[in-house]
């Protein structure tokens, strides 16, 4: 989880200096945007709360870094915003480094080659990819966020990464239990599950204890006589 935020920030701090070179100014605050709030608040800081719980401190200071230097990148186009939480954020930091007295002083960040790390990113698409899997599964069946939902998966070659971030997936996708598939012959027969490919893993939610099957059909027949009506009428 901390090599792949920090590889997002530089990326995205790579693809913003690119942008203000060719000021396109509405598109690096896009970049901006888009990364604090659908990767940094989303899925970094939710996932740093369950090790946090776990009594894991190490996310503090991979967020603190990257937040601080989002901030710079963020600064021209909010200047007093930005001026203010940043003071606040480096007076609780450690003082080194050798920041200035104001956000206006300090350097503008740069893109760090060596940061990128395509393998944290892969691996961590994967266990996003399945929290937004399980997620929509269960918008489209109304089954309520209060109510466990069992999940096997088949996680290919990102066994050990699924593995690892079990408890993010359990937590943020609300399932209980979820289990790892060593063996195919355990996977649920089909008419019972919704199966989800996630890349390379396969999501199987059993759902016949959870969700009327009937009803759903049916929903589902109303649904398709609606669109074949729509059809019709256009």
């Amino acid at each position: 989880e901390d090599r792949w935020i920090v590889s997002r920030h530089h990326r995205m701090t790579q693809r913003v200096q690119q942008l203000l070179e060719e000021y396109q100014m509405g598109e690096a605050q896009w970049e901006l945007y888009h990364f604090l709030w659908n990767e940094l608040c989303d899925w970094s800081i939710e996932m740093s709360k369950v090790r946090l719980r776990q009594g894991d401190t190490a996310p503090v200071s991979v967020l603190a870094y990257v937040l601080e230097r989002t901030l710079r990148l963020l600064h021209p186009f909010m200047p007093f915003v930005t001026e203010e939480l940043w003071q606040r954020l480096t007076a609780s930091l450690p003082p080194e480094g050798g920041l200035p007295e104001s956000i206006v002083m300090a350097p503008y960040p740069e893109a760090l080659p060596q940061a990128l790390d395509a393998q944290a990113e892969g691996e961590m698409n994967v266990v996003i990819g399945v929290v937004r899997a399980i997620r929509n599964v269960r918008a489209e069946y109304r089954i309520a966020p209060h109510q466990p939902l069992e999940a096997l998966v088949d996680a290919g070659d990102g066994g050990t990464t699924l593995e690892e971030e079990a408890q993010a997936v359990q937590t943020l996708a609300r399932v209980e239990p979820l289990r790892l598939l060593v063996d195919r012959s355990q996977r649920p027969p089909a008419h019972e599950a919704v199966i989800v490919v996630v890349g390379k893993a396969t999501v199987y939610l059993p759902l016949r204890d959870t969700v009327d099957l009937e009803a759903e059909r049916l929903r589902l027949r109303q649904e398709e006589e609606a669109a074949e009506a729509n059809i019709h009428r256009l």
